[in-house]
């Protein structure tokens, strides 16, 4: 029982510096992907002609590029890194019940369908609630 409890300290102190070294380099990633994206987007700003501006308000334009591209990061940053951190943590999850006590992970392995199709049902409720 001791070597179990020493074992899952190694796997908190490891799932921390993982976590923290993810969670960094994905911000420094979604920070690069915007600054790119703002300097796209202000050089296809640009090479408009004349008529595009007087349709569009110019003094607007550089609140519209950062809340265009605070989206982008936030897609890029947050929302990604939750799906890979979720499904990280489901299949390690798994890996570990199976090698503690595989004859629990069978049964709760069984409830998976039931799971999945709560998860889908949820999914498709909150897509339904949202207005674009």
């Amino acid at each position: 029982m001791q070597e179990n409890s020493l074992f899952m300290v190694y796997v908190a102190i490891g799932s921390m510096v993982f976590s923290g070294t993810y969670i960094a380099t994905l911000a420094i990633f979604s920070e690069s992907v915007e600054h790119r994206f703002k300097i796209e987007y202000f050089t296809k700003a640009l090479e408009k002609d004349a008529a595009f501006y007087d349709v569009q308000n110019p003094n607007e334009m550089a609140s519209k590029i950062n809340k265009e591209a605070g989206a982008v990061k936030k897609g890029t940053c947050e929302k990604i890194g939750a799906l890979n951190m979720s499904l990280a943590s489901v299949v390690l999850g798994f890996v570990a019940a199976f090698y503690f006590g595989w004859k629990y992970s069978l049964v709760l392995l069984g409830g998976m369908p039931v799971m999945m199709a709560a998860g889908v049902m949820w999914g498709m409720a909150m897509e339904s609630g949202t207005v674009e």
